[in-house]
């Protein structure tokens, strides 16, 4: 298990204690790669597909709710209330990743990113 997954979860596990309403969680990601070689990777920010899987298993089962960029523009113009445990993600630099390897896994999980 890779010391950024477990940075991840302890994040994820603690940041419900400073939610409050209409908060969220941003996620960024990086690159999104199957041959990431743990921390002597030539890129640290890339995460394995495994592992990007592994957390959003975790998410969906701890019952946290993705959002899109439009939910948090509406939550912040008060046209929205945000859900419990609202999460964001996105994905910088716009790497071929993002197509072959995140988008089938965002329509998989029906969560929205932004690019």
């Amino acid at each position: 298990m890779s010391y950024k997954f477990l940075f991840s979860i302890i994040i994820l596990i603690f940041s419900p204690l400073s939610f409050s309403s209409n908060s969220y969680l941003a996620l960024c990601y990086h690159d999104v790669r199957d041959d990431v070689n743990g921390i002597v990777d030539h890129d640290q920010m890339a995460v394995s597909t495994n592992n990007l899987i592994a957390q959003f298993e975790w998410l969906k089962t701890h019952n946290y709710h993705a959002i899109s960029l439009d939910d948090v523009i509406a939550a912040k113009q008060g046209k929205k209330e945000l859900p419990e445990n609202a999460f964001l993600l996105t994905f910088d630099d716009g790497y071929k990743s993002f197509y072959t390897h995140v988008l089938p896994l965002l329509q998989e999980y029906n969560y929205p990113a932004v690019l």
